[in-house]
């Protein structure tokens, strides 16, 4: 909750990472976006509430799916030209990659401008635009990136003028604030969606908690409209109580073609081991107490834990003595394995190459290969875990 708090608080300030690529959203108090994204979720409107968890009423998502899939199905009727995009690249890039197929066999044109763009931001980081299965993405060029930024949504409006936006995040705002049509889902804590839509700007907004939903009650997650099927995959948290009361168990990850198949509760009901048609919450709750009883704790727990908590960074040794080879002997076995971190351990992984023999058919290939090249030259060496460095450019000026 206090999250929900600093950041409506940090919109009405007018932090231009809450506005989403829009204007004019500084028109309601803190307490009264507060009542907003309240009714919205479906949570209190208590304003005493600073901590603890903001549970989502997955009724409400429901019915903010109907009239959002109702667009979508219409968009299909009609033929119309479509953008869809997103700020979340891992999740909710799924569930569009559906969305996409569902609509294009529908009948809508799915459009994809501006792919490959790219720009430097104003700290000189580079970004770019990049399209998986027809969603739009903000990438580094290496790794798509989670983004608040309408800075993406605005190049392409630039080129082309959609009949509808599928968003979140700023390529939601960045298509309202440009005056096209938006269907957008909002995230409970990202208030400028919600606000938008109370001042008129958009019509369909389905607030949720778009990586984790704690649901209310049991739920059907399966709806038709006009023909069109959508599903809404739930995730609940907590004990296993509480993940009963969901009514979700319903998550079967299955890689197919490089895409995630997500199958409806109803479905997943029938024949899961953990919770199906006739097993009840206390059977549930003794079936995984018991399962997670005889599970030893995982082998690298405990390593990750010490390297999570030092912020990446490798305990301390034991001893106190640098971990190496042991140069004085003539180890008979075939690999031998160094790990160096930090610059103080590169002198030390290059002693070992004295210790490495290749073998004849490596050597050969080597002298080949150098003959080729013939006599001195120069090799340069890019390292494609730098995300900041514009080498190319570089290259290309050098």
């Amino acid at each position: 909750m206090d999250n929900v708090r600093d950041n409506i608080r940090l919109l009405c300030e007018g932090d231009e990472d809450k506005q989403f690529g829009m204007t004019g959203l500084q028109t309601h108090t803190p307490e009264q976006v507060f009542s907003l994204v309240a009714a919205a979720a479906g949570f209190p409107d208590d304003p005493h509430a600073r901590s603890g968890p903001v549970p989502v009423d997955a009724r409400l998502v429901l019915r903010g799916l109907d009239g959002y899939g109702d667009r979508l199905a219409l968009a299909a009727e009609r033929g119309e030209s479509i953008v869809i995009a997103t700020g979340h690249p891992v999740g909710l890039a799924h569930f569009y990659m559906e969305l996409a197929k569902l609509l294009v066999a529908g009948g809508a044109r799915l459009l994809q401008p501006c792919d490959r763009t790219s720009w430097k931001k104003r700290d000189g980081r580079r970004r770019e635009i990049r399209y998986l299965e027809g969603v739009a993405v903000l990438t580094d060029r290496t790794s798509a990136r989670h983004t608040h930024s309408g800075e993406p949504m605005r190049r392409i409006l630039e080129e082309v003028r959609p009949d509808l936006v599928i968003a979140d995040h700023g390529w939601a705002g960045a298509a309202v604030e440009g005056g096209v049509e938006t269907v957008a889902i909002a995230d409970v804590n990202d208030p400028a969606l919600i606000l938008a839509r109370e001042q008129g700007r958009l019509e369909h907004v389905v607030v949720m908690d778009a990586g984790r939903i704690a649901a209310s009650g049991p739920i059907e997650q399966l709806k038709e409209r006009r023909g069109q099927v959508y599903e809404l995959r739930i995730k609940s948290h907590g004990d296993a109580e509480a993940f009963y009361l969901s009514g979700v168990v319903c998550q079967r990850w299955q890689k197919q073609q490089e895409a995630y198949d997500y199958y409806a509760a109803a479905a997943e009901k029938a024949a899961n081991i953990h919770v199906k048609d006739g097993i009840d919450e206390a059977a549930f709750v003794a079936l995984r107490r018991a399962r997670d009883a005889t599970l030893a704790a995982p082998v690298l727990l405990l390593p990750s834990v010490q390297v999570n908590i030092r912020a990446g960074n490798l305990p301390p040794a034991e001893e106190q003595k640098l971990v190496s080879f042991d140069f004085k002997n003539d180890f008979p076995e075939p690999l031998l394995v160094h790990q160096g971190i930090s610059f103080e351990s590169g002198a030390i992984s290059l002693a070992a190459l004295t210790r490495i023999r290749l073998q004849e058919s490596l050597v050969a290939m080597l002298r080949q290969r150098l003959g080729q090249i013939g006599g001195k030259y120069s090799a340069l060496h890019i390292r494609n875990t730098d995300h900041q460095t514009d080498y190319e450019e570089w290259i290309v000026r050098n």
